[in-house]
Formats: C-alpha cells, structure tokens, sequence
C-alpha cells in the first residue's frame, strides 16, 4: 500500500493523500472526492485473446469493446470475473488502480487530466498526482482512443 507514495518520493513528484470512507464505484468516489466523475479515474480488469490487461478511463466514459479489439489485436474481450480480479491483482474489486497489473492501456482522454487518483490497493484512501507523470510511472502503458461518453 505504500509502494507507490514511496516511488513518488523516490521520484520527487508532488503528491496528496486524501482518507475517507470506502468507495466502491464512480458515484461514491465523486461524492466523497468532491470532484466531478469525470476528473476520476476507473481502472477495470479485462481479458482477451492475449490474456489479462487493465483498463483506465476517466470516470464519466464506458469503453468501447470494438476499440479495445483494434487496439489489443484480439477478437474475443470480456471483462475478468471478482475471482479473476483478486486471482491477477491481489485486491478486491473497487481497490484495482492503474499499478496492479503490467499490461494497461489507458485512454487518451485520461492524459489530459490535470491529475491522477489512485486507490492505492486500498478503498479507503486516493492518492493524486501530475498526470504528466503517468508514462514515468507505468512503464509500457498504451495510450489509445479505447473510451466512448
């Protein structure tokens, strides 16, 4: 849970931590974040043809099975079980951010926020920071068009 304010730290980006109740979908985080859906992140596990990958969108879009497919060069995509979920990330459903799985592909749409949230492995707490170091920070992300409003 403190691995990544201690890469932050390491990396000397600014960071904020905020506490507060369980959040377990958009609406809820929206609400207790104060912020609109659409200056949060959602990260939602998947698989396809070529195995288990995450997705990050901003809060406010769904995904776009067809633009997944191009992107990922699959035909079958589904989204992973709760079983599959804790099997690939170690945390429950609610708690998966952009750092609990190697493979992500995140929408372009997310790269033009000011600021990253995570819910470092633990619902509880959001942790912000410049999206301008997101690349820095996931290595090997995809960035793609793979969101719809």
């Amino acid at each position: 849970k403190e691995a990544l304010t201690k890469l932050l730290t390491e990396k000397n980006i600014l960071f904020r931590i905020m506490h507060h109740k369980p959040v377990y979908n958009i609406a809820e985080a929206a609400q207790v974040e104060g912020i609109e859906p659409s200056k949060i992140v959602k990260n939602m596990l998947m698989k396809d043809d070529n195995g288990f990958f995450l997705i990050v969108l901003q809060g406010n879009k769904r995904f776009d099975l067809d633009k997944i497919r191009a992107v990922r060069k699959s035909k079958k995509v589904r989204m992973a079980t709760p079983e599959e979920v804790k099997e690939q990330t170690g945390v429950e459903i609610g708690a998966v951010n952009l750092f609990s799985h190697p493979n992500v592909v995140v929408d372009k749409g997310v790269m033009k926020l000011e600021e990253i949230n995570v819910h470092p492995d633990d619902n509880t707490k959001t942790v912000y920071f410049p999206a301008k170091f997101l690349k820095e920070l996931v290595p090997g992300i995809i960035v793609a068009d793979i969101g719809k409003v």
